[in-house]
């Protein structure tokens, strides 16, 4: 079987490329390459007699980096373009491989005339000259780097660093959110049990919701405050209803905390105009300056949301409790990018400010502000937006 293969085997006939034919102006392939290249190249040869190599031709590169022509350094020995701060046992290999034909790589200061020296590398390899002349071609590539380098260099770290970052927003959002509304789901489920007769298992699944949600705010915290040093990105703003947004909140608040005896009382003024903005970041923001104030609210008080035009035309929002009284700088805290001398986190408050700091810069996102102060009445917290007659379509 293997006699009968290798008879009918035959052999394959080489391929004849058609020869490089000089295009226009007589430029050749190796003329291209040499013109083109970001590399600085020298056409060396070799002077048999003096034992001396010049420089028969330089690439633009070349040219440019020792701001001169090609026809300035023809005929000049290639050893006076050696800097003298170049290290003497690395000068005397260069020449000693030069006078012998022989292919040389090691590092290279290049100086002409009076020029600041250039750090490069230099390779340096024998080639076939014409009529039976020595020639050899000299690589060289710059190890300084330029003020445009070094700042594209740290353009491609920077955006390397906004990736990685993005990656572990991503991850920490996934790892933390997904088990918290597992825990969140089963303590509503323990909560809303019809068996009521076990009072002290239903007061610890409220216990174990009411932790479960005050993380997973200062997650929201923790994520609001690493967006904020992001770049900014297009958003969609469109025509807000913030009558209706604040309605869509007020009853997601109350399923979020059917067990609880706190009372929402809403009073908005009719006909208010509608507010230019992005609606999912303003309803989130709400959510959390309402949750806020339930969390910090005793079973059987009211909260309070107004919403009005003023004099001026600017449109308010207003959350009323009989909660304990915070400041705007244990909020500006929360999200503080340098050391602060307190650390809200760490230590105990009456009431808690996550989810505040978020709804913040929420607000600001959309033209607005937010503050915060005691209740008219001396009792109770009252946190305040407000929108200006700019971002409103009257």
């Amino acid at each position: 079987m293997d006699s009968t293969i290798s008879r009918h085997r035959t052999r394959f006939a080489p391929i004849d490329f058609p020869s490089l034919v000089p295009v226009d102006e007589g430029l050749g392939l190796f003329d291209a390459v040499f013109e083109e290249s970001d590399a600085g190249l020298l056409i060396l040869d070799l002077d048999v007699g003096g034992l001396v190599v010049r420089v028969s031709d330089a690439n633009l590169t070349l040219c440019k980096w020792l701001s001169c022509t090609p026809s300035d350094l023809r005929g000049i020995n290639i050893m006076t373009l050696v800097h003298s701060d170049m290290n003497p046992r690395d000068r005397e290999m260069l020449r000693h491989c030069l006078v012998r034909h022989r292919p040389v790589s090691l590092p290279f200061q290049l100086f002409l005339s009076e020029q600041e020296a250039l750090s490069c590398h230099a390779t340096i390899r024998p080639v076939r000259g014409g009529k039976g002349s020595l020639r050899m071609v000299a690589a060289l590539r710059r190890t300084d780097v330029s003020a445009h380098q070094k700042l594209a260099m740290v353009c491609r770290q920077r955006d390397a660093a906004m990736q990685t970052k993005d990656r572990i927003l991503a991850r920490i959002s996934h790892d933390l959110r997904t088990p918290l509304n597992g825990i969140l789901g089963f303590a509503d489920m323990m909560i809303h049990v019809p068996d009521t007769s076990d009072k002290k298992m239903r007061d610890y699944a409220k216990d174990i919701a009411s932790a479960g949600r005050e993380l997973l705010m200062r997650v929201e915290d923790l994520m609001a405050a690493a967006q904020s040093t992001l770049p900014e990105v297009p958003r969609q703003e469109t025509s807000v209803d913030l009558a209706d947004v604040l309605l869509e909140c007020v009853e997601h608040a109350r399923l979020r905390h059917i067990d609880g005896l706190v009372d929402i009382k809403c009073l908005i003024e009719s006909g208010l105009p509608a507010l230019r903005g992005n609606k999912a970041e303003i309803t989130r923001g709400i959510d959390a300056v309402v949750d806020n104030a339930i969390r910090a609210t005793q079973n059987g008080d009211m909260i309070i949301l107004s919403c009005w035009l003023d004099g001026h035309g600017g449109l308010h929002l207003t959350c009323e409790d009989n909660g304990p009284m915070i400041s705007m700088k244990e909020i500006d805290a929360a999200v503080a990018a340098a050391e602060e001398d307190q650390d809200v986190y760490s230590r105990p408050h009456a009431r808690s400010v996550a989810g505040l700091p978020m709804a913040k810069s929420l607000f600001m996102r959309n033209g607005g502000s937010m503050h915060v102060a005691a209740r008219a009445n001396g009792t109770g917290f009252q946190c305040g937006l407000f929108f200006p007659v700019g971002q409103l379509e009257l």
